[in-house]
């Protein structure tokens, strides 16, 4: 069986090019190559190819990765982003999804080829799902990860764990295959990695040595977020990957959004003020993110302003009331030699390291975990966090009782990179009020300690943050608060006004 269909992309080319395959009887695999004038070509669009009972049987951004995909019977012979299992007699359909951003940025007067060829050949792959399967072999019209393990364990021990929540493989438009991204996720020393593709849900993983945790960047015109934790795929993300660059998105993106909130997933706001990938949905009410990235791949070019507006922006939200944790994603696409303009150093998985502090390790605890806010965030350094108060400890996003009270924060830094020189100066930032800290030597790596005060009956947080003498970002942790706040402002937008107007 052979088949080759061949689609002319511009800018008025439809965002959804669809065709159909007959399949007369079945097959041991299904073989696609895909042929375009120039490696980037690939970033153009999205393959999803659905069986004769309609059910997604691969769903991949082309990008950087095997230009032939293969879907076959069992896991180890199938493509990543793939479902393994019979290929059945009927109709199928091979869709494409153009990737709008990609297009607008450099189709301009132009019309070029796109070519796959289809056939049941056997063809030797490198990039296959791996041994952890995760979606449910009794898939329906949607891909249902049910064979993911939420209750897997991976640790006896309460500490801080290091992971990095927004991450890019082949999958989508990462330069890295999921191996060597694990590779060097492992020379990172993280203890968990969450996939986040653009639109694409992993089917499954290459292995369990660290803890994965399946997410999804819903991706769009008017902004990015992540669904962390997810258990399937969003129902409306295939009209998302359609009309992402057209108003209906919005209607897609706030059910998508609801469906999350309903499910229990984490919601994060990506890059919420990075150039051209701002976050720019504002009807989406501020009760409904569970998290907002602070820190994203600081070793891009425009990563230091936007980043520190991200944190201000926090600090804004939390002074109106607004329980919603900082989080760090690296975002990172590149191989470890590339370099942005004007970054020594390269952008990868880990930096920053985002730490979230478990009694053990679980998928289900860490969820928990950071959805309680225990979390800080740091580049170059790991950290001892003491929260006291009344002869009680606390963590960072813990709430306290609702008394007047003294508070001790007390934070220890230590990093290969501070011994070179770098001395971090140390802040706690109560109700917006920022109060430099005595940073002293120690053994190990440098001390600082403070105290605020929390009246009864009032709004009250507190937080710390680490940074070099010339303002460059080293630490971030969540408040640790009490109390209540009737709150100003209900939307993102209504928010980021008032923030704009401050």
């Amino acid at each position: 069986m052979e088949k080759t269909v061949t689609f002319y992309i511009n800018r008025t080319t439809p965002a959804k090019l669809e065709e159909e395959l007959v399949i007369c009887k079945p097959l041991k695999r299904l073989t696609i190559s895909v042929d375009v004038e120039k490696e980037e070509h690939t970033l153009m669009g999205y393959l999803v190819v659905r069986d004769e009972k309609n059910r997604i049987r691969i769903q991949k951004m082309l990008g950087y990765g095997e230009r032939t995909i293969v879907i076959a019977r069992h896991a180890k012979n199938t493509t990543i982003g793939g479902v393994p299992g019979p290929i059945g007699a009927g109709t199928w359909k091979i869709v494409i999804y153009l990737f709008a951003e990609y297009i607008e940025q450099t189709l301009e007067g132009v019309s070029l080829p796109f070519r796959i060829q289809i056939s049941d050949r056997k063809t030797e792959i490198q990039e296959t799902i791996g041994k952890c399967l995760w979606v449910d072999r009794h898939y329906r019209e949607q891909l249902w990860l049910g064979y993911y393990n939420k209750s897997s364990f991976y640790s006896s021990r309460g500490r801080w764990y290091k992971g990095d929540f927004h991450t890019h493989t082949h999958l989508s438009d990462g330069k890295e295959s999921v191996s060597s991204a694990m590779r060097k996720a492992r020379m990172m020393d993280l203890d968990f990695y969450v996939p986040t593709e653009h639109n694409i849900i992993p089917t499954g993983w290459e292995d369990d040595y660290m803890l994965i945790l399946p997410g999804v960047e819903i991706t769009t015109k008017i902004g990015h977020c992540n669904l962390i934790g997810i258990d399937k795929m969003p129902e409306r993300l295939p009209e998302i990957m359609e009309y992402a660059d057209t108003p209906e998105v919005e209607e897609y993106l706030y059910e998508i959004l609801r469906e999350a909130k309903k499910r229990e997933w984490i919601i994060s706001i990506n890059h919420p003020f990075l150039t051209i990938w701002k976050w720019k949905y504002g009807e989406v009410g501020l009760d409904d993110i569970t998290c907002l990235e602070i820190i994203n791949d600081p070793t891009y070019t425009d990563a230091r302003e936007s980043n520190d507006q991200a944190i201000r922006y926090l600090d804004f939200l939390w002074e109106d009331g607004h329980r919603i944790w900082g989080i760090g994603g690296s975002d990172s696409h590149n191989l470890i030699e590339e370099r942005y303009k004007g970054s020594d150093k390269p952008s990868i998985a880990g930096d920053p390291g985002t730490y979230v502090f478990c009694p053990s390790l679980t998928p289900e605890l860490l969820l928990k975990h950071v959805k309680q806010g225990n979390i800080y965030v740091s580049r170059f350094c790991t950290a001892d966090v003491r929260i006291t108060s009344q002869s009680k400890s606390f963590f960072p996003g813990d709430r306290m009782e609702d008394v007047e009270r003294k508070i001790m924060m007390e934070i220890e830094i230590f990093g290969n990179e501070l011994e070179e020189g770098i001395t971090p100066v140390i802040w706690i930032v109560q109700n917006e009020k920022r109060i430099k800290l005595t940073t002293e030597k120690t053994k190990k790596g440098y001390r600082a300690v403070g105290e605020v005060h929390f009246l009864k009956g009032k709004w009250n947080w507190a937080r710390l943050e680490a940074r070099t003498a010339d303002g460059e970002f080293l630490l971030y942790s969540n408040p640790v608060w009490q109390g209540a706040k009737r709150n100003r402002f209900r939307t993102y937008r209504e928010a980021l006004e008032a923030f704009h107007a401050n």
